[in-house]
Formats: structure tokens, sequence, C-alpha cells
């Protein structure tokens, strides 16, 4: 498998290569599409690498000793933690449109986002 920071370079470099978008007859919104694009592969690359925080021995299943802080050929799978998902301006007022102004629908709409649902 290969290197997903490098993959996200790799689709960076075309899209803001000459090679993307030079026809004439582009409808406007590929363009916007495009500059969204952009946009979300160059945060992506700004965000740093995670560390894992544990090491896990599938051997051991889930038992608490199963784990460790350091690597070792024992313990080689790297656990990492979740990463978060920060509610932007843009969400929560797309959220609010779609889900109506009452409030136990657009708490219920928040949570179904934050779980990847939304």
């Amino acid at each position: 498998m290969s290197d997903p920071r490098a993959l996200l370079q790799q689709a960076l470099e075309f899209v803001t290569s000459k090679q993307w978008g030079t026809t004439p007859y582009m409808d406007v919104r590929v363009y916007e599409d495009a500059a969204r694009l952009r946009d979300t592969l160059r945060a992506a690359l700004k965000q740093p690498e995670q560390a894992p925080v544990a090491w896990w021995n599938p051997q051991y299943g889930t038992d608490s000793y199963a784990f460790s802080d350091e690597k070792s050929d024992e313990w080689r799978v790297p656990l990492y933690t979740h990463p978060t998902r920060r509610l932007t301006d843009e969400v929560i007022a797309d959220l609010w449109a779609r889900n109506g102004t009452y409030h136990h629908h657009f708490a219920r709409a928040i949570e179904r986002w934050l779980k990847g649902q939304e």
C-alpha cells in the first residue's frame, strides 16, 4: 500500500497542474469543485502525522496484557487515537438549514455528523 500522504500530494499536484481545467468549455462549477478539492487536499496535507499511542499483539486478543507503550517484536501493531471532527461554521449552518430550527432535530443532526452518518 502506498503512503497516504504521498497520494494526497500527487492528487494536489495534478489538480493544480495546467492539465487540469485547460478546456475553455468547462462549466464554472467544475472550476469551483476543483478549487474546493485543492483546498481540501491542502488542509489534509497540513495535518500533522499521528504517532502511535500504544502497541498491540493480536495473539493476546484484547486482554490487558496484549498492549504495550513500547514497540517490540512482540508488540508490533500500532494503535492511534481517533482524529477529532471539528464543526465549522459552514457545517453548522448546513446542518441547521437541513434539519429545521427545532433544537432536538438540530442536536441529533450534530450527533449523526460527529459519528460520520450525516
